[in-house]
């Protein structure tokens, strides 16, 4: 995972060079940046409704990790 947000902060950077290069007014260039965030919250959300987390999961794993 942390490769990917490495990849996508570099990417980004020239994604948006190449944007400004082809003269882009700024909020064309953030309307372009904007729609895979919102892609991406979207699937987000949709994971979350198909398959929601336990919460007894998530307090058994929280205790775990404190006691150690």
């Amino acid at each position: 995972m942390m490769a990917m947000g490495r990849f996508g902060g570099i990417a980004g950077s020239f994604l948006v060079a190449e944007l400004a290069r082809r003269q882009l007014d700024f909020g064309s260039i953030f309307m372009v940046l904007a729609i895979p965030g919102l892609i991406a919250a979207a699937a987000l959300v949709v994971k979350q409704f198909a398959n929601p987390e336990e919460k007894s999961a998530y307090v058994a794993a929280k205790r775990e990790a404190l006691g150690h």
